[in-house]
C-alpha cells in the first residue's frame, strides 16, 4: 500500500521531483570536483573527472524514478501521449484508423459470433450426436450412382 501511495504521489509532483533529483545529482558532481580541486586538480580536469566518476547520471535519476513509479508505467504513459499529440496534428488519419479498427474489430466479432452458434456450440436438441441429415433423391440419382456417375462412389 505504500509504494501505490508513493507512486501517486510521484505523478502529482512528478516535475518538482525531477528537478530535486537532478539538483542532488549536480550536488554530488560538485561536491566530487571541489575535492578533485583541493587535491590539486585543474578544475576543468576536475569537472570532467567528476562526471565520469558519477558516470550515467541520466541511467542513475532512470534508476531513482523506478522508485516512485513503476518504469513500464512510465513508458506506457509517454507513448500514449505522443501517440494522441500524433493523432491530433493528424486527425483525417486518426479517423480513417479508428474507422479502420472498428470495422475490423465488428466483422471479426460477427464471424466469430456465426462460427460459434454454427459449429462450436451443440444444436438445441435433446441428443445432438444422433442428428442426421436426409436428402431426397429421385430413381435417376440412384441409378446414376449404382452405375458410377457423377454422383456416384
Amino acid at each position: 500500500m505504500r509504494k501505490l501511495i508513493r507512486r501517486l504521489q510521484y505523478l502529482v509532483h512528478q516535475r518538482r521531483i525531477d528537478a530535486e533529483l537532478a539538483e542532488e545529482v549536480e550536488s554530488h558532481r560538485r561536491m566530487r570536483q571541489q575535492a578533485l580541486e583541493a587535491r590539486g586538480v585543474s578544475a576543468d580536469d576536475a569537472r570532467f573527472a567528476s562526471r565520469r566518476a558519477l558516470g550515467n547520471t541520466t541511467l542513475a535519476r532512470e534508476d531513482a524514478r523506478g522508485v516512485w513509479l513503476a518504469p513500464w508505467l512510465e513508458s506506457v504513459w509517454q507513448d500514449a501521449s505522443y501517440a494522441l499529440r500524433t493523432l491530433g496534428r493528424q486527425p483525417l488519419f486518426a479517423l480513417v484508423a479508428a474507422g479502420a479498427l472498428a470495422a475490423a474489430i465488428g466483422l471479426n466479432t460477427s464471424i466469430f459470433t456465426l462460427y460459434n452458434a454454427l459449429v462450436l456450440r451443440s444444436w438445441p436438441v435433446a441428443n445432438p450426436d444422433e442428428v442426421v441429415t436426409v436428402f431426397n433423391t429421385s430413381p435417376q440419382d440412384l441409378r446414376g450412382r449404382a452405375a458410377g456417375g457423377p454422383n456416384g462412389f
